[in-house]
């Protein structure tokens, strides 16, 4: 996809047209799961989110894989698959942890808009540099571990504690 070279036109497709279209379908289905019966602990919104990423990622790979072919195939299993189940997994936590608050006056809507948005940044910021065809690229994992570290500093707590 070869959007120019007009950097701040980029991130803004990036972020706010890919990264909140592709985050927000996401979302609505977890946010569905969400008063589900069976999403009855913290830990159910990773798990939930993680397969809703491996869903979306199944799904918008038959169109890529259809153009490009093997590699394109092989490239993306490595790369935008477990990407997509990261980011869904990661919003899930943020679900979790706004149905099973830790603290006494919990904002519920903080937390989930706190999730979406991170989400939404580092999705934009994978297809940003994939848009720039940018070699400075950090892998995947790198910008997970980076967001989740930055959101987890504000709120002086763990990853995995609710």
């Amino acid at each position: 996809m070869q959007l120019g070279h007009d950097y701040l036109k980029l991130f803004y497709v990036a972020v706010f047209i890919v990264g909140l279209f592709e985050e927000g379908f996401k979302f609505i289905f977890l946010r569905v799961l969400y008063n589900n019966k069976n999403f009855n602990e913290p830990f159910d919104g990773i798990i939930y989110g993680g397969f809703i990423g491996l869903g979306f990622a199944s799904i918008e790979n038959f169109e890529y894989v259809a153009q490009g072919g093997k590699t394109v195939a092989i490239v993306r299993m490595f790369t935008a698959v477990p990407f997509h189940a990261c980011l869904g997994m990661v919003l899930g936590y943020y679900l979790g942890k706004a149905k099973f608050p830790s603290s006494l006056k919990p904002n519920k809507t903080i937390t989930i808009i706190k999730g979406f948005c991170l989400v939404v940044l580092l999705h934009g910021l994978y297809d940003y540099f994939i848009f720039t065809e940018d070699d400075t690229v950090v892998s995947v994992d790198g910008y997970a571990s980076i967001g989740i570290d930055i959101f987890n500093k504000t709120e002086n707590c763990g990853f995995v504690a609710y």
